[in-house]
């Protein structure tokens, strides 16, 4: 066969997968994974969990202890933190993404507390100053009589996961900046179990995750829900806090 008809058929041949590809998504699956690329903030799952969410808050009684954020949030068990604890989270959320929702939630308004924990995904998106920027809206749209606490972002194992944007130096540098931003609020706390979880250097023990380095797994949760458990026992009521707010619902 004459090698330049060699040619013709494999170039023809790429080509067609190229399309295939991109007509299939699976280029873009694929960039996503290596992490060239990120998959849309606000994307279908997410604004599915959202509708979802809307029609569990409205029969939320006052009281309720609702917690906000990504897939560490999502894969919390809320009830041992709180008998009436709400899990609002959604894998892959960021900051941008639990502004764009908050509103959402009228439960919040008569909240017994409202838990954050979001930022590691940021990293991957923004540079810490903009997720900071995005957190301080945040906390601008909780009202001021609700208690927040604000969940420092976890460190990662490096040794396990490597992702563009999403280092233990990067992480520390956002919570140092979170925690400045948070002592403004006479409202909220910043929580911060980091210690709890490193190994003897700056990453997540390897004990506390189900090995992708970045999730939690059984040890690493029950770490988080007793420090969250004492943190919401120490927590002053509204009244005490605001006590020009007795008597309102």
């Amino acid at each position: 066969m004459d090698k330049k008809l060699i040619k013709a058929y494999f170039l023809i041949m790429h080509c067609i997968l190229i399309a295939l590809l991109f007509k299939t998504d699976m280029l873009k699956s694929l960039l996503n994974s290596i992490g060239i690329t990120h998959p849309p903030e606000i994307s279908q799952t997410y604004k599915d969990m959202v509708g979802f969410h809307s029609r569990v808050d409205q029969n939320l009684d006052p009281g309720a202890a609702i917690f906000i954020g990504d897939s560490l949030v999502q894969g919390l068990a809320v009830s041992a933190v709180s008998p009436h604890g709400v899990n609002y989270g959604i894998g892959h959320d960021t900051t941008y993404g639990v502004l764009t929702r908050l509103e959402k939630y009228r439960s919040i308004r008569f909240a017994k507390v409202v838990m954050i924990s979001v930022g590691i995904n940021d990293l991957k998106r923004r540079d810490p100053d903009e997720a900071i920027n995005n957190y301080r809206k945040i906390l601008m749209l909780v009202p001021k009589n609700i208690q927040v606490i604000v969940n420092a972002v976890l460190p990662i194992d490096e040794k396990v996961k490597q992702a563009r944007g999403r280092t233990n130096k990067r992480v520390k540098e956002l919570n140092v900046k979170l925690e400045a931003l948070v002592k403004k609020h006479a409202n909220a706390v910043f929580l911060d179990i980091s210690r709890q979880l490193k190994d003897r250097g700056s990453d997540l023990a390897a004990k506390y995750h189900i090995g992708d380095g970045v999730h939690l797994n059984s040890k690493g949760y029950q770490v988080w829900i007793t420090a969250l458990k004492q943190e919401i026992n120490k927590l002053p009521s509204r009244h005490e806090l605001f006590p020009e707010s007795a008597g309102l619902q």
